[in-house]
């Protein structure tokens, strides 16, 4: 009898426990949704939404409007400090051509997140993945190259790292994959040469016009010495590598041995955001 009335009251207090527990919001499991959390419209100091259920929130306040768009897919929960966040990416767009995109992070605040602060990225890129370890964060995405055309597809991997410090998120690292656009394999920096000289490697398919790009060479003081042609040896009409060769003749300075070799990008349309030019070091057999 004893026993069984022991029993029935570690029942009763387990049971009560649970209850307590259930029902108290600031030890309820942490969720992804973000209904009802007032957000900042970023650029602005009073402009605030409340953020809907649907990944897509409508606003309008004064003069501002436009559509925020939460990215669920990519949507993290980590801990740090004790404390538990939501990191995601958020987009928005105020009617215009441009999509502004967002690394936007939220704290856990009892049974719901507040919003907590947040960094750009980059108008009309693709996210790829964000992440986070204890209070570093991690985000991918694609971008275009300098200079390119916004209306361009992002084409360009670049990883972005954040420390989460004092609730601001501070920029780490930036670390863009551009893909090389020349490779010169003959020849090398600071190689002895003599004439006539074999110029040879590999340049994108963008360099060339009509298969073809100039190749200079200078004395010590940047006076040209000699310039020709580097062809294609291939179709160069791609955005890939394409080989090139070039052979250049030249008189040997009567002086200093320093000089440089100067391959220099093709550039039909004149305009200066276009130009471009590799320059290495060599050495003259004199």
């Amino acid at each position: 009898m004893r026993k069984s009335i022991i029993i029935t009251a570690l029942i009763v207090i387990l049971v009560s426990g649970y209850l307590i527990l259930s029902k108290d919001p600031s030890v309820s499991t942490p969720t992804k949704n973000l209904k009802g959390v007032i957000y900042i419209i970023p650029e602005t100091e009073n402009i605030t939404i409340t953020l809907s259920e649907d990944p897509i929130t409508n606003f309008k306040q004064g003069e501002v409007s436009g559509v925020v768009v939460a990215n669920t897919s990519q949507t993290q929960l980590f801990s740090s400090n004790q404390e538990s966040y939501l990191l995601t990416t958020l987009s928005i767009n105020y009617g215009g051509s441009g999509t502004f995109h967002y690394l936007t992070l939220f704290q856990r605040s009892k049974s719901s997140w507040k919003f907590l602060t947040q960094a750009p990225l980059g108008d009309r890129i693709i996210i790829d993945s964000v992440s986070a370890d204890k209070n570093q964060i991690t985000v991918k995405y694609k971008d275009r190259k300098p200079g390119e055309a916004l209306a361009s597809i992002p084409t360009i991997p670049v990883t972005q790292t954040y420390i989460l410090e004092n609730d601001r998120l501070i920029i780490n690292d930036v670390k863009r994959d551009e893909p090389v656009d020349l490779i010169i394999q003959n020849p090398h920096p600071n190689q002895t040469i003599t004439s006539p000289l074999t110029i040879t490697g590999q340049a994108r398919g963008s360099w060339f016009f009509e298969a073809t790009f100039l190749v200079h060479l200078t004395d010590w003081d940047g006076k040209i010495i000699a310039t020709h042609y580097a062809e294609a040896k291939d179709d160069w009409m791609t955005s890939e590598l394409v080989p090139f060769e070039s052979v250049l003749e030249f008189e040997t300075p009567p002086f200093d041995q320093r000089g440089y070799l100067i391959l220099q990008k093709a550039n039909p349309s004149g305009l200066p955001e276009h130009d471009n030019a590799v320059e290495i070091p060599i050495f003259y057999n004199n």
